[in-house]
């Protein structure tokens, strides 16, 4: 019997904690990202560069706030190459040689850069639409941020269930310029 107990308060304390809006849903991502700090997960990036489309897989690991690594998985012809990111900067190695890429000017963004940025909106950004989305078959929680001063828009599906982010683009003009596809997500 105390056993049953148990179960039922750790269940009704577990529904307490679940986002009952897609408000509150929104509220805990914010939060989320704002607290992680150890962090890893693959990404599928497409970046379209108007003139011809890029894939790449990509492994991001943060073990600090502000700090982190991409790995270049594929294409192949590519793979191994990582960039280093800590705040406001980034590196990119390759064969132990390092190239400096500095800040990026304005709101630009590339495809190795997209995960971190699109990780600091989700934790800072500029909410400007909310709403409970099937996407592939999943319910998610879909945010858009508007960046400001600029013509850039980002939106984010979260899983309902578990609040990590499944798919993200970013669109100038309204044009899809980078898309991520998640998987294997693990936030601390």
């Amino acid at each position: 019997m105390l056993k049953r107990i148990i179960i039922l308060i750790c269940v009704v304390l577990l529904a307490g904690c679940a986002p009952k809006t897609v408000k509150e849903a929104s509220e805990q991502i914010t939060e989320q990202f704002r607290n992680v700090t150890v962090c890893t997960m693959d990404a599928e990036i497409s970046a379209d560069f108007g003139d011809r489309v890029s894939v790449f897989t990509v492994r991001y690991t943060q073990t600090a706030a502000e700090t982190g690594t991409i790995t270049i998985l594929t294409p192949s012809e590519i793979a191994g190459i990582t960039a280093q990111f800590a705040e406001g900067s980034s590196a990119v190695t390759f064969d132990d040689v390092t190239l400096e890429t500095g800040k990026l000017a304005g709101t630009a963004l590339t495809p190795i850069d997209a995960i971190p940025t699109m990780m600091r909106t989700w934790a800072d950004g500029l909410l400007s639409e909310t709403t409970l989305e099937t996407l592939e078959g999943a319910k998610c929680y879909r945010l858009t941020y508007e960046i400001p001063d600029s013509n850039i828009l980002q939106n984010a599906w979260f899983a309902v269930d578990t609040l990590v982010p499944v798919f993200a683009e970013t669109l100038v003009d309204g044009q899809r310029v980078i898309s991520c596809k998640f998987s294997a997500v693990s936030l601390t």
